[in-house]
């Protein structure tokens, strides 16, 4: 049954009831020929959800957003990993706006809400038939978002027990898939357009303001094996800034970062 046929102006929405994974599916329809940018594809239920480094994510039931949104962005290519960053400004914002829940920012790429997971972010490049994409700054990215909406505490996996949290759970109430995508949308199109014209510093301002991350013990993958240290701030350019046992500060520019003690990783 469709649900999402009233969006935004500009925004042409494929609703399917089952797929794998509506990034994998994206990715799809865009190595099979040209997709128009603002193509918001969303699924009742994913097989084979997934996020950073292939985790697997639960969407069934119908009870969450799992969508994934196809943009064309005006940005170099050493600017890209801020997308993610971009995106989770946008989701933080819709969520407060449609719910009044507010989330908070595990960087890069969660959401969480009473220290457990409520949504994750994937942001992917789209394939492309060369390798021009490196020297343009034209580029197209999937947005992919798995968004908790109406679970309740034991709508999850015993593996997920204590780890995830929905919108319903946090006191959001019982809202729509389609209030909830239409306010995604939204922000989706006011803080990228944003990013492209005047560039990231105040996409940071907004992430620091809602960030989980900071002010923790985090540990992460070098090229010197597992480190860890205290997370004091973001660079200018995006990269987490950890303060080693040292005393040095380093710069994490991607991958992910696990919360010691505070919070497992889901």
């Amino acid at each position: 049954m469709k649900q999402f046929d009233t969006l935004i102006d500009g925004w042409q929405c494929i609703e399917v009831d089952m797929v794998d994974s509506t990034n994998a599916m994206a990715k799809r329809m865009l190595q099979n020929g040209p997709i128009s940018s603002k193509t918001v594809i969303v699924a009742h239920e994913q097989s084979n959800g997934y996020g950073r480094s292939d985790h697997g994510w639960e969407s069934g039931n119908d009870l969450g957003l799992w969508v994934s949104a196809i943009i064309n962005v005006n940005v170099g290519i050493e600017e890209l990993a801020q997308s993610t960053l971009v995106l989770a400004v946008s989701v933080q914002n819709a969520v407060k706006q449609a719910t009044g829940v507010d989330l908070q920012i595990k960087w890069p790429n969660d959401l969480l809400g009473d220290e457990k997971k409520c949504a994750g972010l994937l942001v992917e490049m789209a394939p492309t038939a060369s390798d021009m994409g490196r020297y343009t700054t034209s580029h197209t990215l999937v947005l992919g978002v798995g968004l908790n909406v109406n679970q309740t505490a034991g709508g999850f996996s015993p593996a997920l027990n204590g780890k995830a949290t929905s919108l319903s759970m946090l006191g959001g109430g019982e809202v729509t898939q389609s209030d909830l995508l239409h306010c995604m949308l939204e922000s989706i199109d006011v803080f990228f357009l944003q990013w492209q014209q005047t560039g990231f510093a105040g996409i940071r301002k907004l992430w620091l303001e809602h960030a989980h991350t900071l002010g923790k013990t985090v540990s992460f993958q070098s090229d010197d094996g597992y480190q860890s240290g205290l997370a004091i701030g973001m660079s200018e350019a995006g990269a987490l800034q950890v303060r080693l046992a040292d005393g040095s500060v380093v710069e994490v520019d991607s991958g992910e970062i696990f919360l010691k003690l505070e919070l497992a990783d889901t």
